[in-house]
């Protein structure tokens, strides 16, 4: 599902949509957010990565957004930070269950799956910060 991970990059991204293009430091945000600092750093600099958000070391320095809050999405930032959306493991592990082409339930998690990330798909950063 929804790792605390990418409930905390989620977060940061929509703190950062509400400055409005003024930047945050990484500890700044931690502060506001109530994340850990070390942690939320990790994320950010992935975030950063993946051209979401740029980054200024020094005086004035900080974190602000690389794109409009709009074309930023939900389902990007957990594939991001998390790879997949999976509300099952059957489809990662290394050997296939024995099961596997008898299972009753595998058709209908993925299904799930897919509605899931639709869903993910039509929720942006702009949407979320308001």
């Amino acid at each position: 599902m929804i790792t605390r991970e990418s409930d905390y990059g989620i977060a940061a991204l929509v703190s950062l949509a509400k400055r409005n293009g003024a930047t945050a430091s990484a500890a700044e945000l931690a502060e506001e957010l109530g994340i850990p600092g070390a942690f939320l750093r990790r994320i950010l600099q992935r975030l950063g990565r993946q051209g979401m958000i740029r980054s200024w070391k020094g005086i004035g320095g900080g974190f602000v957004l690389a794109m409009s809050p709009t074309d930023i999405l939900v389902s990007d930032i957990v594939t991001a930070l998390q790879g997949p959306v999976r509300i099952s493991d059957c489809d990662i592990r290394e050997a296939i269950c024995a099961g596997h082409a008898r299972c009753i339930l595998r058709r209908k998690l993925k299904a799930i799956e897919g509605r899931l990330v639709s869903e993910l798909m039509g929720i942006s950063i702009a949407s979320l910060a308001g």
